[in-house]
């Protein structure tokens, strides 16, 4: 497992300016970006500021100790077993939705990402903890979309480990969403932590798309696993033409409300992995009710 190089003494501050308008960051939507989409990355210990002084993101690095990691990398790995073609996360995947075939051959209602694109063939993730009333499931419930298995209580000292993180190093973005945690019932919430869902990617480079379900006044906290000889994969936000590398056991808490998507991995085929986390709280979980009356809804 490839882990992060040295720790930095001090914490860069950096702050950036739009290099892209509004307008013009929001038409590369579902496209990729790379390298010729920023000037800089970000590699050290470092807090990232936008033009008004809003944190785009900080990168805290070497931040959960590396046998944690090397503990957690095949179960979280296991978790993200459902192909991306086929799902439902079409900007991301950088794709159209098309009508899903049924196994007769006949086109279903639902929409999904088709099967046959060559930059999805070995992207897989997955789902687990807790899901709000949203789509064709009018009720809240556990999630191990990816896991038949139900993986949640093996990870959960990582995602306590990294939920430390984020309270001590984004304090006044913690407090935001422990607010809303406290006032959510505490069976949808993952463990004594700020997150309720916990979204898994493996080899999954994602085109430019902004995060949403999440608590907007929350931030998203993301991690990486690396294993094997890659090079890519960084975070990159074109509209402030900036990326940021998140290597094992970094953790990366970041206003995922803005513009990004991820620089192609570069390797020999089946020689490596990227699996990341992202950990967020699911903005309407505080309206779901106990797990028995969610339960009855379902029925």
């Amino acid at each position: 497992m490839k882990a992060s190089s040295g720790v930095a003494v001090e914490i860069e501050v950096i702050v950036v300016e739009e290099v892209l308008s509004d307008s013009e960051a929001k038409k590369l939507k579902g496209a990729f970006v790379d390298a010729r989409h920023f000037t800089r990355v970000v590699k050290s210990n470092a807090i990232v500021r936008k033009p008004n002084g809003e944190i785009l993101f900080r990168l805290v690095k070497n931040a959960i100790p590396l046998p944690l990691c090397e503990k957690m990398f095949p179960v979280f790995r296991s978790m993200a077993k459902n192909r991306v073609a086929g799902g439902n996360r079409a900007t991301a995947a950088g794709v159209k939705q098309e009508r899903r075939i049924r196994k007769d051959g006949s086109l279903s209602n639902i929409m999904s990402v088709p099967v046959n694109v060559p930059h999805l063939a070995g992207a897989t993730d997955g789902v687990s903890g807790f899901m709000d009333s949203s789509g064709f499931a009018r009720y809240c419930r556990e999630i191990n979309y990816g896991s038949k298995s139900g993986k949640l209580a093996e990870v959960l000292p990582y995602i306590q480990d990294v939920n430390a993180v984020f309270a001590e190093f984004m304090p006044e973005r913690y407090e935001a969403q422990m607010k809303r945690v406290r006032a959510t019932k505490p069976e949808w919430i993952i463990g004594n932590t700020a997150f309720s869902t916990v979204t898994i990617n493996r080899n999954f480079r994602t085109a430019v798309h902004k995060d949403s379900g999440d608590l907007p006044e929350g931030f998203g906290v993301i991690t990486a696993f690396c294993a094997g000889a890659f090079e890519g994969g960084e975070l990159i936000f074109p509209q402030y033409g900036i990326a940021v590398e998140i290597e094992t056991g970094d953790v990366l808490l970041a206003d995922v409300h803005e513009w990004h998507g991820n620089a192609p991995l570069v390797g020999v085929e089946g020689s490596y992995e990227r699996v990341s986390t992202v950990m967020y709280y699911r903005r309407k979980m505080h309206k779901c009710g106990t797990a028995e009356q969610e339960a009855a809804s379902k029925k």
